[in-house]
């Protein structure tokens, strides 16, 4: 496991500095000021964590035994035939494949998108801090921010995105 070193508090995220460059955003129990400004931003947890069955693309994958599909909320990866798919797949499926993760909803968001998959944040607790893995997959630059519906940590994830762009990083090496 890589070595993390604390850099700073941003809107409820922690951002850690990794060995290697790569900063991770975490995010911390209790929410940032996004959800305190709105109460219907306010992210709430399914019962159970589900374990993901298989990855789709960088931002849809199946969970549990009836293969229910789940798009990662506030967040557009690339689709097959685009530069960065493979690599925003490859990138989700290392991080969520067969590993249990627990699904968010923002009272900001509808529960389900136009072809009806539940529309989540997914967070993975691989120590005691909870990972955004859609702010995480944009701040790799391997999903770009999604503003079809307002979110409650739009500003965070756009900051993340302007970060990516400016170093390249992932699809934003791309033409």
């Amino acid at each position: 496991m890589p070595r993390a070193v604390f850099i700073g508090l941003l809107g409820g995220l922690v951002a850690a500095s990794l060995v290697g460059g790569v900063t991770a955003l975490l995010l911390v129990a209790g929410g940032g000021d996004e959800a305190s400004a709105d109460p219907r931003a306010a992210r709430t947890a399914a019962a159970q964590p589900e374990r993901v069955r298989a990855v789709a693309s960088g931002d849809m994958f199946t969970t549990g035994q009836d293969r229910m599909p789940t798009r990662i909320l506030g967040i557009d990866a690339p689709d097959r035939g685009e530069c960065g798919f493979a690599g925003s797949r490859r990138y989700l499926q290392s991080l969520i494949r067969d590993r249990a993760v627990t699904l968010l909803t923002d009272g900001l968001q509808p529960d389900r998108d136009g072809a009806r998959r539940r529309l989540r944040y997914v967070t993975l607790r691989p120590s005691s801090e909870s990972l955004d893995v859609g702010l995480w997959a944009v701040a790799l630059g391997w999903a770009r921010v999604s503003l079809a519906h307002d979110f409650a940590g739009v500003a965070v994830y756009l900051e993340a995105q302007a970060a990516a762009q400016r170093e390249r990083r992932g699809m934003w090496r791309c033409g």
